[in-house]
């Protein structure tokens, strides 16, 4: 019945679109849509989609026995592209695969395709083949925490990155959604464990596991242990909510109005983006040329990045996620 809310035409979508294999394995391959509009003595309507052209990208079709991936380019180069896989349990190891190949059938536990050509890449999430219980739809990933180097670090966050923003495909939605929001969330603790501290991996631990006022409390409080800096603590867990109505980028003003008052860090306003960034795990594209110098400089002013990780993960409390919504790692942080 017409007119049709956002709220109903996306459930109409997750009901008849996604759950469709048929359409699902024909989506990649077409170049264009036609859709119809039947309202009898009315008459007809007719919409025709075009994909977007792009160089390179990655085609799903699910056959009886598993997913097949086709890598698609366009780019019209002679270079041989660098293709890779990677393991949700492992999510930082690539594997190399064999670039004279153009079509892969994933393993049943699926993972992340990447494929590099110059400055192209296109990277794709392949759910599991199989959803058998409620534990399939998430992963527990194990990220090597050897080497803390600064480029260790920034590899790990451009591997983080390449997961958040693979594209997301598959029948089973919500298990891509939850194993990218896994593996991300594994990925960024090594990090900001590495730069906050082993206090403040245990608390956020506790939060994980128990998510009240109490959990949050002890968050905030493993900000810091300096009495000069705790004024910080005390006002990002009183203000949070506030803080939630904003935007990504004016919470990272309102984080920089702080880190300038409480601990002095020069360069405020860039730096607090990056560490809110960071937490989120969106920093190296964002950052450029100057992601190792953000990685080095950072170092020096652990709070604030326990302080922006205590942003990320309290902001995201105040909001929730419906059931099959492709949205940011951390709720309500999408940068543009």
């Amino acid at each position: 019945i017409l007119p049709v809310d956002t709220k109903t035409w996306h459930e109409y979508i997750e009901k008849y679109v996604h759950d469709d294999r048929h359409l699902a394995s024909a989506y990649d391959m077409a170049h264009s849509c036609l859709v119809e509009l039947s309202a009898d003595e009315l008459g007809r309507f007719s919409i025709e989609c075009e994909r977007e052209f792009v160089p390179l990208r990655w085609a799903l079709k699910r056959s009886q026995e598993s997913y097949e991936l086709t890598i698609v380019d366009d780019s019209g180069s002679e270079e041989p592209l660098s293709i890779a896989r990677y393991e949700a349990h492992s999510p930082e190891i690539a594997i190399p695969l064999d670039n004279t190949d153009t079509t892969f059938r994933v393993p049943h536990d699926g993972g992340l395709y990447t494929a590099n050509l110059k400055d192209i890449a296109a990277a794709i999430l392949v759910p599991p083949f199989e959803i058998r219980r409620i534990q399939d739809l998430g992963v527990q990933a194990k990220v090597s925490v050897t080497g803390r180097s600064n480029t260790k670090l920034v590899s790990l966050l451009s591997v983080a990155e390449t997961w958040t923003t693979a594209r997301l495909s598959g029948e089973s939605l919500l298990a891509s959604i939850h194993r990218r929001n896994d593996v991300v969330d594994a990925l960024i603790r090594v990090i900001l464990c590495e730069i906050g501290g082993d206090q403040w991996c245990r608390a956020e631990s506790r939060f994980r596991k128990h998510s009240d006022h109490g959990a949050l409390h002890v968050l905030s409080y493993a900000i810091t242990n300096k009495k000069h800096e705790s004024a910080l603590s005390v006002i990002l867990e009183r203000d949070f909510r506030e803080i939630a109505k904003l935007s990504p980028r004016n919470r990272a003003a309102q984080l920089s109005i702080l880190a300038e008052k409480f601990l002095h860090v020069p360069n405020a306003k860039w730096l607090s983006e990056f560490a809110l960034r960071l937490a989120c795990g969106c920093a190296t594209v964002w950052a450029g040329e100057e992601i190792h110098k953000g990685i080095e400089q950072i170092r020096n002013y652990p709070t604030l990045v326990r302080a922006a990780r205590f942003l990320v993960l309290s902001v995201a409390t105040c909001f929730q996620q419906r059931a099959v919504e492709v949205g940011p790692v951390y709720l309500e942080w999408k940068w543009e």
